[in-house]
């Protein structure tokens, strides 16, 4: 049997993974396999292949297809992997380093590539991520700012906040204020 190969952008989590994955097979969709940011399925008519990427614009996913597109894709979801084994003390590279081994690509080539397609940087991109991860930590109140700070290898809780603040528009106190009365 023949298959298919489905590039999906904005699967972040395996949360993401569950989700295309239900949404698959509720319409009727055989996988082979599916990893983040990429499904291999039995091939499906045209008909079906509208369907399945109408549920998945639903959902905030979108399909794409050529090779530079898949390559910042991939780029995203190393960020996102680099992120939590550097908060899980398991690195000690540095984000270029490990984005050009994972990836086989030149960092410059890939920076370049990154920015032309989605308008930021790596580096700010991966500092949106972490940022979105301090807030995950703060809402869940099991860790002081410092606790994050060290766990998220920031060299102070000063550096830590100041970030929060350029990313955010707003302090940490003002964001968790902002999220007790919301």
């Amino acid at each position: 049997m023949e298959s298919q190969h489905l590039y999906i952008k904005n699967m972040v989590c395996p949360r993401c993974e569950m989700v295309v994955r239900q949404t698959l097979q509720a319409i009727g969709i055989t996988l082979i396999q599916l990893e983040m940011g990429h499904v291999e399925i039995i091939k499906v008519s045209p008909e079906k292949f509208k369907q399945i990427e109408e549920a998945l614009n639903k959902l905030e996913f979108e399909l794409f297809y050529d090779r530079d597109s898949r390559l910042v894709e991939k780029v995203k979801i190393v960020c996102r992997e680099y992120l939590g084994k550097m908060e899980n003390q398991f690195l000690i590279t540095r984000l270029s380093e490990y984005l050009a081994v994972n990836l086989g690509k030149n960092y410059t080539y890939l920076s370049k590539l990154f920015s032309t397609r989605e308008g930021i940087t790596i580096e700010s991109y991966y500092l949106q991520i972490k940022i979105e991860r301090v807030k995950h930590l703060l809402l869940y109140e099991e860790f002081s700012l410092s606790e994050i700070a060290a766990q998220l290898s920031y060299s102070s809780v000063h550096y830590l906040s100041s970030q929060f603040k350029k990313i955010e528009g707003c302090t940490v106190s003002n964001y968790l204020q902002k999220r007790k009365f919301a």
